[in-house]
């Protein structure tokens, strides 16, 4: 039991071993240090690498940081043992999907006294029992595991939340589509952007394009995040491939690193479009990016949200998204019309060819962050998360 007159703490379970600061680390911060200003005890248990508590942003907050390559390493006892000595009334799993529940702590939690919360932030369909090795002939012992592994991650994870979060209406249809069982327990609340952080700067905007060797009057298509295959960068190259050919003044900026970087770099040669092609690397300070970028794409048709949308907007981009999951909750209002369905190439080059030669930028720009702001302003989202968590805290 805690001691009196001591805060009951809440312990926010954060997965960093990817080693990189994005927008859903970012929202982890906010959450956190907004919990911390109502008064209420927090620490954020760091699972890979230092990533958050190296932040800016990490300020007071206490961090318990574990280091491992792999989130699942992390054994039942070692959760045990950290529940044990710290004591908390909440544990929240943040940023959670089927892909990567650590069982062990799901189990960990049985007992402790503690309400076990999951912020889920991906659509968790059951993919893990359509794996190839189920349909190989043999392999007895390793059908059992994958589907051992499977019932651990989707069965043993929802039972033991008390309650489960959904970051949009998309991901909680497809939870309680999955896990029927679960459906009375999930909520919906969006998280929020904080529009002081994610903001113009046009210092920064052309000291990037003075780096990047791009002329300040260009036109920057973009994108920023994690060069992996799920995103699709190389279909916004073919779409900036398509583009190139009628609009003479501009340019595309992919920021980021992962695994898709020689791909992309073999890709744009190949299309003829890599001499207007920039690859500047990770970047550290988004808004920064987002302020040298003019119309950010995201193709990408596995988002449980998409708040990669939102935070260009703030920062003064024009956006245009996947008509799929969550993302259709953020281009709605003014930015209906900035749904585009996910392969038809045509579409995606006409719409952004009507961005390029719009009149009216600005106000169609002030129209989307006006309504954006309103709808997933950090403030507003962090209150309505902590009267959440509150309310289901023992």
């Amino acid at each position: 039991m805690t001691s009196p007159g001591i805060p009951p703490l809440i312990l926010i379970v954060a997965e960093t071993t990817h080693g990189q600061f994005g927008g859903a680390e970012h929202n982890t911060l906010n959450f956190a240090n907004a919990l911390a200003k109502r008064g209420l005890r927090t620490s954020i248990v760091e699972i890979g690498k230092e990533v958050l508590s190296r932040h800016s942003d990490a300020g007071e907050l206490s961090f318990i940081k574990i280091q491992t390559d792999h989130f699942e390493d992390v054994g039942y006892f070692q959760w045990r043992q950290l529940i044990k000595q710290t004591k908390p009334s909440v544990i929240i799993r943040s940023k959670t999907w089927v892909g990567c529940i650590n069982w062990k702590l799901d189990l960990a939690t049985l007992g402790s006294g503690a309400s076990y919360l999951s912020w889920e932030h991906h659509p968790s369909a059951t993919n893990s029992l359509k794996s190839s090795v189920l349909f190989k002939p043999g392999n007895f012992l390793l059908k059992v595991k994958v589907k051992l592994k499977a019932w651990l991650r989707n069965k043993l994870h929802m039972k033991t939340a008390k309650r489960i979060l959904a970051v949009s209406k998309a991901v909680g249809e497809a939870l309680a589509t999955h896990h029927p069982e679960t459906a009375k327990k999930i909520d919906v609340i969006y998280p929020g952007v904080d529009f002081n952080f994610f903001k113009k700067s046009n210092s920064a905007r052309k000291k990037l394009r003075h780096d990047w060797n791009i002329p300040e009057t260009a036109f920057v298509i973009g994108s920023l995040g994690r060069l992996v295959a799920h995103k699709r960068n190389d279909f916004t190259l073919s779409i900036f491939a398509e583009l190139l050919k009628h609009h003479p003044n501009i340019w595309c900026v992919i920021a980021g690193k992962g695994p898709e970087l020689e791909h992309l770099q073999a890709l744009s040669h190949n299309l003829g479009i890599a001499h207007r092609l920039v690859f500047p690397g990770w970047q550290d300070h988004a808004p920064d990016t987002w302020s040298a970028i003019d119309l950010f794409l995201m193709p990408s048709i596995d988002e449980g949200l998409g708040m990669a949308l939102i935070e260009a907007v703030a920062c003064g981009c024009f956006v245009l998204g996947t008509e799929t999951q969550g993302m259709m909750e953020i281009l709605d209002g003014p930015l209906i019309n900035n749904r585009v369905e996910a392969n038809d190439l045509n579409s995606w080059v006409k719409k952004a060819s009507d961005i390029i030669q719009s009149s009216e930028k600005q106000a169609q720009h002030l129209q989307a962050f006006n309504y954006l702001q309103d709808k997933f302003d950090a403030n507003k989202q962090s209150d309505l998360m902590i009267d959440w968590i509150k309310k289901h805290q023992h």
